[in-house]
């Protein structure tokens, strides 16, 4: 492969690892849903590194391990905007449950080895709702006047312009493979919307550890 595309391909993991070791410099208590967001940024490195491995040594087929990541990250994302906003639990679990029974059903007699666009969409609209819920609550609740010092601001933020790009992606999915014939597209259109998402969590990040050092400076 050429030096720009395993850039290009390694980036998102790349930076996804980088947000991982701010984490762990941070000594100090962690929210918990930062926690969670360092959980799901070590999940997206694993299974990026196993997806490339498999396909190189194995040629198996990427839109397997990419299938799974979308089941065990969307769980994730909703336990985020659960511990944000402390709604009630139920709802959130209930969406989850839903979204992984029907992304299996999508992936085990539908879809099958194909790229999982119909989960993918799924997933793409509810994280925006999920996002512009959180916008209502923020300026319903207003936890800081500083929104910008708001690493969950910057973490909704991120998901929302990613899931935007993911979703105008995989509503033309058919129209990529069936007449462009370019599943290629897709995964380089892919990672650069998570080039973006990742981006900005290690700058929501970066937020988090700089107000905590000036609230213990204080």
């Amino acid at each position: 492969m050429k030096p720009l595309v395993l850039i290009h391909l390694h980036l998102p993991a790349f930076l996804s690892a980088v947000g991982v070791v701010l984490l762990l410099s941070n000594r100090h208590a962690k929210q918990k849903y930062i926690k969670l967001l360092g959980v799901l940024l070590f999940t997206y490195a694993l299974l990026h590194l196993t997806m490339f491995l498999l396909f190189i040594y194995f040629r198996i087929s990427p839109n397997y391990i990419a299938t799974l990541a979308t089941m065990i990250e969307f769980p994730l994302i909703s336990a985020v905007f659960y511990e944000v906003t402390t709604r009630k639990k139920t709802p959130f679990i209930i969406i989850s449950v839903m979204f992984t029974l029907l992304a299996l059903c999508n992936f085990l007699f539908i879809q099958k080895e194909q790229i999982n666009s119909y989960t993918m969409t799924l997933e793409s609209v509810i994280i925006i709702l999920y996002c512009i819920f959180y916008y209502f609550w923020l300026l319903k609740e207003l936890p800081t006047e500083r929104l910008h010092r708001l690493p969950m601001f910057w973490i909704n933020s991120g998901w929302l312009i990613a899931s935007s790009g993911y979703l105008f992606l995989y509503l033309f999915t058919a129209y990529l493979v069936n007449v462009l014939k370019s599943n290629l597209d897709i995964w380089v259109l892919h990672n650069i919307f998570k080039i973006v998402e990742t981006s900005v969590f290690v700058f929501a990040i970066w937020v988090y550890n700089n107000e905590r050092r000036v609230a213990e400076a204080a």
